[in-house]
Protein backbone atom coordinates (compact mmCIF):
# COMPACT_ATOMS: atom_id res chain seq x y z
CA UNK A 1 0.00 0.00 0.00
CA UNK A 2 1.50 2.98 -0.95
CA UNK A 3 1.48 6.44 1.73
CA UNK A 4 0.73 9.89 -0.09
CA UNK A 5 3.37 12.07 0.76
CA UNK A 6 1.24 15.15 1.45
CA UNK A 7 -1.88 13.56 3.38
CA UNK A 8 0.00 10.13 5.00
CA UNK A 9 -2.91 8.12 3.99
CA UNK A 10 -2.68 4.83 3.03
CA UNK A 11 -4.19 4.53 -1.12
CA UNK A 12 -3.97 1.97 -3.72
CA UNK A 13 -4.33 4.15 -6.90
CA UNK A 14 -3.95 8.09 -7.88
CA UNK A 15 -6.47 10.01 -9.82
CA UNK A 16 -5.44 11.14 -13.62
CA UNK A 17 -6.21 14.39 -14.91
CA UNK A 18 -5.21 15.32 -18.27
CA UNK A 19 -6.22 18.44 -20.64
CA UNK A 20 -7.12 17.97 -24.25
CA UNK A 21 -10.47 18.03 -26.82
CA UNK A 22 -13.05 15.57 -26.99
CA UNK A 23 -14.24 14.71 -30.47
CA UNK A 24 -17.93 14.07 -30.98
CA UNK A 25 -19.91 13.13 -34.36
CA UNK A 26 -22.82 15.58 -34.14
CA UNK A 27 -26.78 14.84 -35.47
CA UNK A 28 -30.33 15.44 -35.85
CA UNK A 29 -32.38 12.92 -34.71
CA UNK A 30 -35.29 12.43 -32.30
CA UNK A 31 -36.17 15.95 -32.53
CA UNK A 32 -32.98 17.33 -31.13
CA UNK A 33 -29.36 17.41 -31.36
CA UNK A 34 -27.08 14.01 -30.39
CA UNK A 35 -23.83 13.74 -29.96
CA UNK A 36 -21.99 10.75 -30.78
CA UNK A 37 -18.14 10.51 -28.61
CA UNK A 38 -15.62 9.89 -31.20
CA UNK A 39 -11.91 10.01 -29.71
CA UNK A 40 -10.18 12.23 -26.44
CA UNK A 41 -7.14 14.30 -27.87
CA UNK A 42 -4.73 15.54 -25.30
CA UNK A 43 -3.27 18.98 -25.50
CA UNK A 44 -0.27 18.03 -23.38
CA UNK A 45 -1.04 21.68 -21.20
CA UNK A 46 -1.83 19.97 -18.01
CA UNK A 47 -1.38 16.09 -16.83
CA UNK A 48 -1.82 15.76 -13.11
CA UNK A 49 -1.72 12.91 -11.03
CA UNK A 50 -3.80 13.51 -7.60
CA UNK A 51 -3.85 11.46 -4.61
CA UNK A 52 -7.32 10.03 -4.45
CA UNK A 53 -8.08 11.21 -0.42
CA UNK A 54 -7.07 14.88 -0.23
CA UNK A 55 -6.86 15.70 -3.91
CA UNK A 56 -2.84 16.82 -3.79
CA UNK A 57 -1.33 17.29 -7.05
CA UNK A 58 1.44 14.32 -6.53
CA UNK A 59 3.29 13.83 -9.89
CA UNK A 60 3.30 15.57 -13.19
CA UNK A 61 4.42 12.39 -15.07
CA UNK A 62 3.29 9.56 -16.19
CA UNK A 63 6.97 7.84 -15.26
CA UNK A 64 6.85 9.23 -11.71
CA UNK A 65 3.15 8.22 -11.26
CA UNK A 66 4.28 4.69 -12.34
CA UNK A 67 7.27 4.37 -10.11
CA UNK A 68 5.06 5.35 -7.25
CA UNK A 69 2.52 2.85 -7.64
CA UNK A 70 4.92 -0.17 -9.12
CA UNK A 71 6.88 -0.01 -6.11
CA UNK A 72 4.79 0.67 -3.35
CA UNK A 73 4.38 -3.19 -2.66
CA UNK A 74 7.86 -3.63 -2.30
CA UNK A 75 8.50 -0.66 -0.35
CA UNK A 76 5.90 -1.95 2.12
CA UNK A 77 7.62 -5.47 2.60
CA UNK A 78 11.07 -3.35 3.14
CA UNK A 79 9.44 -1.92 5.52
CA UNK A 80 7.74 -4.71 7.30
CA UNK A 81 10.93 -6.54 7.05
CA UNK A 82 12.94 -4.15 8.73
CA UNK A 83 10.27 -3.51 11.40
CA UNK A 84 10.41 -7.57 11.99
CA UNK A 85 14.17 -7.17 12.12
CA UNK A 86 14.47 -4.44 15.02
CA UNK A 87 11.76 -5.98 16.72
CA UNK A 88 8.68 -3.92 16.63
Amino acid sequence: MAICPKCKEEIEDLIFIESGYMRYTCYYGKDMLEYEQKEFEPDDNVMMFLCPKCNSELFNSPDEAEDFLKYKDKLAKLIADKLKKNGK
